[in-house]
């Protein structure tokens, strides 16, 4: 079986959009991730998030859309953990949705 690469994988779902959902979502792309496999979900989304999403084609979505989302194959939470606010509680909502 040959070994899966980041352009083989996807739709993948990043459930938080700040500074460290941004970085992966950098990352995953440069290492090859189509941006039309990427989707970012955000309810409280930056314009640093929607500049990369306008940039990149990702899209990036608010948490009452993700039924929009079909086939998911993985999903990931960017959250930081020294920073446990409102935004942060959200996500982790909607990341159980996501996995329920």
């Amino acid at each position: 079986m040959a070994e899966q690469t980041l352009k083989d994988i996807g739709p993948v779902v990043l459930v938080g959009a700040g500074k460290m959902g941004l970085a992966m979502a950098r990352g995953w792309i440069t290492g090859g991730l189509p941006p039309d496999r990427l989707v970012l979900v955000d309810p409280f989304a930056g314009e640093p998030a929607q500049a990369f999403a306008q940039e990149t084609g990702v899209r990036l979505l608010k948490s009452a859309e993700l039924e929009h989302i079909k086939a998911v194959t993985e999903t990931y939470l960017a959250t930081a953990q020294l920073n446990i606010d409102e935004r942060a509680v959200a996500n982790r909502r909607h990341a159980n949705k996501l996995l329920q």
